[in-house]
């Protein structure tokens, strides 16, 4: 008996242990809408808990997963996000049954590797000069709307005009500028109504929907007046122009094919 007590004892300080470095928060549910937490986040403090647990649409929706993780006694995940600290925190919640009918709860703060992973997708999907989205990015898109049956569907390309003789006589550092200043020209001028990407050297395009060619026109009008009052600035040393020219497609199936 001593023998078994001791045991008992042995397995219930490594359970501590194990569960002191965990870096989850941890809580436990009877199956009757009663969830006591056992454990705070190490990363997060006590602060998180208490918030999560005073969110009673979270609080709703985390005793519906309890439910179902009692009636298929599967491991189940659900994911949810919550301001606090001035800050949107996410999180990763996963649910299990013991074979006494407890169900755990652990919930872990996933906002760094989140915010890390939007970082590394808009380095890959982002221009480094200009920040607007890259070849591959409106490739990818583009590819998208083939065969699809989609109206009002229009490709914008634009071209800044005399780019090389900038860069051949200016230097390149001035050609980079140049680039900037007119993606955010473009950027203001298109952003609301479609993707707008850097698919060149001085190239950009627009992907835009459910704007006919008269709405295009009118915005195409408002970005010549905004580069004129661009290039009426003081300290103006390039004067930028724009080439410009769009596929309409009014309805049916999209061929992308044959939208340049």
């Amino acid at each position: 008996l001593q023998d078994k007590i001791l045991d008992l004892e042995r397995v219930n300080s490594r359970t501590k242990a194990l569960i002191a470095t965990i870096p989850d928060m941890l809580l436990i549910s009877n199956g009757k809408a009663q969830i006591t937490p056992l454990k705070h986040s190490v990363s997060t403090g006590s602060y998180a808990l208490h918030e999560i647990m005073q969110n009673q649409i979270l609080m709703a929706d985390l005793k519906q997963v309890i439910e179902l993780v009692m009636r298929s006694r599967v491991l189940s995940d659900y994911y949810f996000s919550m301001p606090f600290q001035d800050a949107l925190h996410y999180f990763e919640v996963r649910v299990q049954i013991s074979t006494f009918d407890e169900v755990l709860i652990m919930i872990r703060d996933m906002t760094e590797r989140v915010v890390m992973e939007k970082k590394l997708r808009e380095l890959v999907d982002k221009d480094t000069l200009t920040h607007l989205y890259n070849r591959r990015y409106f490739e990818a898109e583009l590819e998208q709307l083939d065969q699809r049956n989609i109206e009002n569907l229009a490709i914008l390309l634009l071209d800044i005009d005399g780019l090389k003789f900038v860069n051949d006589t200016l230097g390149h550092l001035m050609g980079d500028q140049v680039i900037v200043s007119a993606s955010q020209v473009i950027s203001r001028s298109f952003q609301a109504m479609g993707i707008v990407s850097r698919v060149g050297g001085d190239e950009f395009a627009v992907i835009i929907k459910h704007h006919n060619p008269e709405n295009i026109e009118m915005v195409l009008k408002k970005m010549n007046k905004h580069l004129e009052c661009l290039n009426e600035l003081p300290d103006a040393t390039f004067k930028i122009s724009l080439s410009y020219g769009y596929s309409y497609h009014a309805a049916g199936l999209v061929n992308t094919g044959f939208l340049f």
